[in-house]
């Protein structure tokens, strides 16, 4: 996980081709302010609103196509289909999430955000209430943000 952390923090910085010529062209690069200000928006306040009204087409344009999430609940590792298909499917909802803890690290066009999330709701095994921590990997191409990774590890409630 750290050397793909890294590679993806090199790469942002500044790819070029074999000829030397820029990857991306650097008028279109997101300011490291810019870029924290965008994802903490899309964490703080635009994901829970596109579950809250199952906006498919949000998450089909800020989920990239190579998306991998690791859940460290059951270990279980998903797409970006099998993730649009949980969040968005009739099993879930009338749930609340909260952010906190927010800290997002901007590397050129690479972002990565650690939050906790306290979430509570109803899913396939009926209600519940829960709190993870996340580490997220966010990509900034063809003007927007898009979530490439995901991690997510339980906090334990008192008591288990």
């Amino acid at each position: 996980m750290r050397q793909t952390l890294c590679v993806l923090a090199i790469a942002a910085a500044g790819c070029t081709t074999a000829g030397g010529r820029a990857l991306w062209p650097a008028d279109d690069l997101p300011s490291a302010a810019e870029a924290e200000q965008a994802v903490r928006r899309i964490e703080e306040v635009e994901w829970a609103r596109a579950v809250r009204v199952k906006d498919t087409a949000w998450f089909a344009r800020h989920l990239a196509d190579e998306l991998v999430l690791t859940t460290g609940r059951t270990g279980r590792v998903t797409t970006k289909a099998e993730e649009m298909a949980d969040i968005l499917g009739p099993t879930t909802g009338g749930g609340e999430d909260r952010v906190d803890e927010l800290r997002v690290q901007a590397h050129g066009r690479v972002a990565v955000a650690t939050f906790r999330l306290v979430s509570s709701g109803t899913d396939r095994s009926g209600p519940y209430r829960r709190a993870a921590r996340y580490t997220e990997v966010w990509v900034h191409r063809d003007g927007r943000w898009q979530l490439t990774a995901s991690h997510s590890s339980l906090i334990p409630q008192a008591g288990q």
